[in-house]
């Protein structure tokens, strides 16, 4: 007959594996107090956490009960991601009746993870545009973008090296810095808004705009969970889709501006 289980971590040889499960998730994920985190990474299908849930509350408190260890510190978002991570090892372990399978579980789950942040994204109909699409007016547009976008150009530091070295020191000054380059792309957002478009422009610069405000709210997100393995590491991993599709917007409307040229 099967042993009969209560609740996470209710059988005593899944308890320590519990907390070996939450150890490989920051392995897998990247982060770690000596490492740096590497400036380019290959993309891979992602999926992103669900809210945190009761499940992953409960699961969360299971495990700093069987291990003794203090998550008071953790950030909301590194809560949510922690206790998916906890039910994830769970539920494989508790259906395999094994803990390598828990494990298994856990290391799928960080291979994953992406959380998502809150940023405003824009439409073509947003854009304020003119029905001249010649040659000399998309000069002049493309002359105007640059202007706007001028506060990029403070940026001096990449923002992974910044992060990398606030996880070496924990001196607060790289954050400071990193805080500084979202602001200029909130700074580069509010000129760009303002930019009259050639009618044919406009999805291009709506897609420059919505880039630019993710990839503004990646940067404040690490900012606000850099203390917390957790969310920072899985962080990592937003930043550089929001850093790809930054590239991609940009070379877009470059694209259509040389075209024009023709």
């Amino acid at each position: 007959m099967e042993t009969a289980r209560t609740g996470p971590f209710g059988v005593s040889p899944f308890r320590v594996s519990a907390y070996a499960a939450v150890v490989l998730l920051v392995g897998v994920i990247g982060w770690s107090e000596s490492a740096q985190p590497q400036s380019t990474s290959s993309r891979t299908q992602t999926a992103t956490p669900a809210a945190s849930s009761d499940a992953s509350n409960d699961a969360l408190t299971a495990l700093a009960s069987s291990t003794g260890q203090d998550f008071s510190g953790i950030t909301p978002l590194g809560a949510s991601i922690l206790g998916q991570a906890v039910v994830a090892y769970d539920k494989a372990a508790q259906q395999a009746s094994s803990s390598a399978a828990g494990l298994a579980a856990v290391q799928s789950f960080g291979a994953e993870v992406t959380p998502p942040v809150d940023y405003k994204t824009y439409a073509a109909s947003d854009i304020q545009t003119v029905s001249d699409t010649s040659k000399d007016r998309v000069i002049s547009y493309r002359a105007d973008l640059r202007t706007a976008l001028a506060p990029l150009l403070e940026n001096k530091d990449n923002e992974l090296d910044l992060f990398a070295q606030y996880i070496d020191t924990k001196d607060q000054s790289y954050l400071d810095k990193l805080s500084a380059e979202s602001q200029n792309y909130k700074l580069a957002i509010a000129n760009t808004e303002k930019v009259v478009a050639p009618a044919d422009a406009a999805s291009y610069q709506a897609s420059i705009l919505t880039s630019m405000s993710q990839f503004s709210a990646t940067l404040d997100a690490l900012v606000n969970n850099a203390s917390d393995p957790f969310a920072s590491s899985a962080l990592l991993r937003t930043y550089l889709s929001a850093q790809d599709d930054m590239v991609a917007s940009f070379n877009s409307v470059g694209t259509y501006a040389s075209q024009k040229m023709l």
